[in-house]
């Protein structure tokens, strides 16, 4: 979100709060957008230069799932889910015209891993949907299909609720 970085708003305020903080990750370590620059484009183009210096390639990718099979803040009807060139993007929800940051599916889908983290009720119709292998193609989160590395998919009682089959969810058999 297109906020400082300790606003409670922040989607890195939450990540360094809950996981990297607890889990001792060194701030060198870490790469994070520069919205206090508060200026969109410079934003979005400083990140993606981090990122082509950093390799392009991440080892790994955690995602959540919105309601409407948004991720990454790629949302439904974005132009960002055309983008073939470009690592990261300022891009806009189409509904309200609020400014996000994003990596894209050039980034995404070149990643070791990518792990969806999925829980509460609230996610349980969008998952069904997304496994049904109908109509969901042109969802932000079908779209997701990382070329050689691992998708993995964690969720919660409450977002599982409605599976009938995993397997339009990618899932894979994993080794004890």
């Amino acid at each position: 979100r297109n906020v400082p970085a300790d606003d409670d708003r922040s989607n890195f305020k939450m990540a360094k709060d809950s996981l990297l903080d607890p889990l001792g990750i060194a701030p060198e370590k870490i790469f994070r957008w520069q919205t206090e620059a508060r200026d969109t484009v410079t934003t979005a183009e400083t990140y993606e230069d981090q990122l082509r210096r950093l390799g392009g390639v991440l080892d790994l990718v955690m995602l959540g799932v919105g309601e409407d099979g948004h991720t990454a803040s790629l949302f439904p009807g974005s132009d960002a889910l055309a983008e073939t060139e470009r690592l990261a993007v300022a891009t806009s929800i189409p509904e309200t015209g609020e400014v996000r940051f994003s990596i894209t599916f050039p980034l995404i889908n070149v990643a070791r891993q990518v792990m969806f983290l999925v829980s509460g009720d609230s996610k349980a119709a969008i998952l069904e949907h997304l496994s049904s292998g109908t109509g969901a193609t042109g969802l932000p989160a079908a779209m997701v299909a990382p070329n050689s590395g691992r998708l993995i998919w964690l969720l919660d009682r409450g977002a599982a609720s409605k599976l009938r089959s995993t397997s339009g969810l990618h899932f894979e058999p994993q080794a004890p």
